[in-house]
């Protein structure tokens, strides 16, 4: 299905996304390893918060996973355990939730990803003045490209902190499972921007505007300039984006194509913004499948 948004050009118009497209619990597979020590993660429950600590050994293993605090009936926590063992076998998050403690289950695993949100490592990147040359271990030596952070990521999950916009000027995916690429604190404007010619598909990564840290923007999370495309597939994950300007998560006078994730929890700020899911103007083309 495609759709082709017209408008005064000399005025952007907004197209909000009214949909979400949720293809499965968005419990990642990250299958990647972690700093090892102790971490804890509270997710809401059947009855309240419950709060996992997990152990991560020496070579980046989960080894253990208790349930600490909590609220949950007693012989539905039982039940629900059961997705313990399956994560240590496994060495992942993506299991099934149990039947009959379904609740309490799937609060395991969202604590649990809280968790191991804190185990991951960070890197910092910088379109505008990084070098890849960097180490990316701060905002002073943040490396330049996409590709260059993911890099620096030596294969754990974690944190890549945009600190200026970077360029998409030719074919890139961007596909990690337990990353988030995150707005960083003091950098207002468009995360990325996929330029004419350029083209970034995005799956199983995720977008964040860094709202619920109170970070706050002008920009987007992705703009796409006329002659540039952006396709959001699986597992893509678009968030948390609190702007003044047009587009919450995206702002296009390019092309996006939207076959599956998730676009949520973005806000416009300013009675001139429009469109806190995605804001087209005049040229934009807005392609919807799956």
């Amino acid at each position: 299905m495609k759709a082709r948004m017209k408008s005064d050009p000399m005025k952007a118009m907004a197209f909000l996304l009214s949909f979400l497209l949720v293809l499965s619990m968005t419990i990642p597979s990250w299958g990647l390893s972690y700093q090892e020590g102790q971490y804890s993660g509270t997710a809401k429950g059947h009855g309240g918060d419950l709060t996992v600590t997990i152990s991560v050994n020496s070579e980046g293993m989960i080894t253990d996973i208790t349930v600490e605090d909590n609220r949950e009936t007693p012989d539905y926590l039982k039940l629900a355990e059961a997705v313990i063992p399956r994560i240590i076998e496994e060495q992942s998050l993506e299991v099934d939730t149990v039947s009959g403690a379904t609740e309490s289950s799937k609060a395991i695993l969202e604590a649990a990803e809280a968790a191991l949100s804190e185990a991951g490592k960070t890197v910092y990147v910088d379109g505008e003045n990084g070098n890849d040359s960097n180490d990316g271990s701060d905002a002073d030596q943040a490396v330049k490209t996409l590709s260059a952070a993911i890099d620096r990521m030596d294969g754990r999950s974690g944190s890549i902190f945009v600190c200026g916009t970077v360029s998409i000027s030719d074919d890139q995916t961007l596909s990690q499972k337990g990353i988030t690429l995150m707005r960083d604190e003091g950098f207002a404007g468009d995360q990325i921007q996929v330029q004419d010619g350029g083209s970034l598909s995005l799956e199983d990564i995720t977008l964040d505007g860094g709202k619920t840290e109170g970070r706050s923007a002008s920009g987007s999370l992705v703009s796409v300039d006329e002659g540039g495309t952006l396709s959001i597939g699986e597992g893509a994950v678009l968030q948390n984006n609190e702007t003044t300007g047009n587009g919450g998560a995206v702002f296009t006078a390019g092309t996006v194509k939207m076959s599956g994730g998730e676009i949520k929890d973005n806000e416009i700020t300013s009675q001139r913004g429009a469109g806190a899911g995605i804001a087209t103007n005049a040229t934009g083309l807005i392609e919807l499948s799956g």
